[in-house]
């Protein structure tokens, strides 16, 4: 009994630990799109920052990438691409476009 309060208090803990919103505004800010918020993540951030959340987007080249949003309470958003991704939607085609108008 005593281990699963032990793991329920550690999983309050880390889901505390990541703010989807401002993960959100960061990743829309740098032209992302397709954007999936993740959770808490314990690497890619320094020990100062108090939020780690991670997230998946297609940059701006179209590339699925995915990354970490590392914020605190008394400081900006940094955000990290840590490596390319699979897990963005897929795009139908794109019609060919005219140069006529």
């Amino acid at each position: 009994m005593r281990r699963h309060a032990l793991l329920l208090a550690a999983t309050l803990v880390l889901a505390g630990c990541s703010d989807s919103e401002v993960a959100r505004q960061t990743v829309e800010l740098y032209g992302f799109t397709d954007i999936a918020i993740g959770g808490y993540t314990p690497f890619g951030c320094a020990e100062s920052d108090s939020f780690r959340t991670s997230f998946t987007a297609r940059g701006v080249n179209g590339a699925c990438v995915q990354g970490v949003v590392c914020s605190g309470a008394f400081k900006g958003a940094t955000l990290r691409v840590t490596g390319p991704s699979n897990a963005c939607p897929v795009r139908g085609p794109v019609a060919p476009q005219s140069g006529a108008r």
